[in-house]
């Protein structure tokens, strides 16, 4: 490697850093959100991008050793207990997937696999309502949208209102009516607008802090509980599935089938498949959620087949999966694909779909 080389791939490590940097700056703040952020990869037919930051790497270039998606995934590595990658697959990316989990693996790094059509701009925040909704409907708007926050420093023995630039010794905090107390009464009298943000969550003050919140505050708590306690949300990590069983469904022309794993059935070429209009209408006596009810998670997960004309359903049948509690991965599959689970490979569309329960081992 040149010195030149050298150089380039020091300020990549940099650049590339910043794809992790939101989990790691608020992390503190989301003292409620359990689950891991994604670091999401926007999955072209002949390139990747990093997202938000768009940092584009061509497909030829994922041979190279050391390339910038590696140094990227060193990075995840560095902090795996609170990231995880997350490929966001495009229309024609059905190959380049495959080359991505291969070397998103090497670095015991956890994946999850989600699609997205074909020419729409990409936004986490339309990805998150899909995750809630199961549709690809617009979010809607952040009620609190208005509300806007005070950073206050705190330090061992004082606190900096950001702002203002006003220090407050922790002597000083003890006095009745300080500055800090004020500045709570101020903004309560708002409505609790702006709220106050302590940080660093870990220092001494900032419980000294946060009751004198409690006590003189309460929509302004409520406005910060709202505003930084993520909901936690199902993230799609792919499923466990070691010394677990697959139970494969295939969405094709937006309705789901059944595969079966043993030796293929021939169906009636015109059988059609299941579909519905809402997650939260499936309930145990429907198809789908019949089908869910008699797996059982310890042993058996999903393992969704999704064509490119059938995200809408995908998204649908994942959401109803996630509220049976059971782990599902995904793959995405070119329009004439052949289906192929482990060794075996199903090349004819017209076998092996059916609609019949399949039951517990």
């Amino acid at each position: 490697m040149t010195v030149r080389d050298s150089t380039q791939r020091h300020h990549m490590t940099k650049w590339l850093w910043l794809a992790l940097i939101p989990a790691i700056a608020f992390a503190g703040a989301r003292p409620y959100n359990m689950r891991k952020d994604p670091v999401y990869i926007d999955v072209h037919p002949d390139r990747i991008i990093v997202m938000p930051e768009k940092i584009e790497i061509a497909e030829s270039e994922l041979t190279v050793p050391q390339n910038n998606f590696e140094c990227l995934l060193e990075q995840v590595a560095s902090v795996r207990n609170s990231r995880y990658v997350l490929l966001i697959l495009r229309p024609g990316s059905e190959i380049l997937q495959h080359q991505l989990r291969q070397t998103i693996r090497k670095y015991d790094v956890d994946i999850g696999v989600d699609v997205w059509e074909e020419g729409r701009e990409f936004s986490p925040i339309e990805l998150m309502g899909i995750y809630e909704m199961g549709t690809a409907d617009p979010p809607k708007p952040d009620p609190l949208e208005h509300i806007r926050m005070y950073p206050v420093t705190v330090e061992k023995d004082r606190i900096i209102f950001d702002n203002d630039k006003i220090v407050v010794t922790r002597e000083e905090l003890q006095i009745p009516g300080n500055p800090f107390e004020t500045l709570v009464d101020r903004f309560e009298a708002n409505g609790g607008n702006p709220y106050i943000f302590p940080y660093p969550i870990n220092s001494p003050l900032v419980d000294d802090l946060w009751n004198v919140m409690r006590k003189r505050a309460p929509q302004m708590v409520s406005n910060y509980l709202a505003k930084n306690a993520t909901v936690i949300t199902p993230t799609p990590i792919e499923a466990n599935t070691e010394e677990k069983r697959p139970v494969v469904f295939e969405c094709r022309h937006n309705q789901l089938f059944f595969i079966r794993l043993e030796q293929p059935q021939a169906t009636d070429p015109e059988t059609q498949g299941y579909s519905f209009d809402s997650p939260r209408e499936e309930t145990d006596e429907k198809w789908f959620g019949s089908q869910l009810t008699e797996l059982d998670p310890d042993t058996q997960y999903i393992w969704f087949k999704v064509r490119p004309d059938s995200f809408d359903i995908f998204r649908k049948a994942r959401k109803v999966v996630w509220d049976y509690k059971l782990e599902s991965t995904c793959e995405l599959l070119g329009p004439n694909d052949p289906i192929q689970i482990e060794s075996k490979i199903i090349t004819d569309p017209q076998f092996n779909h059916t609609n019949e329960i399949p039951t517990k081992p």
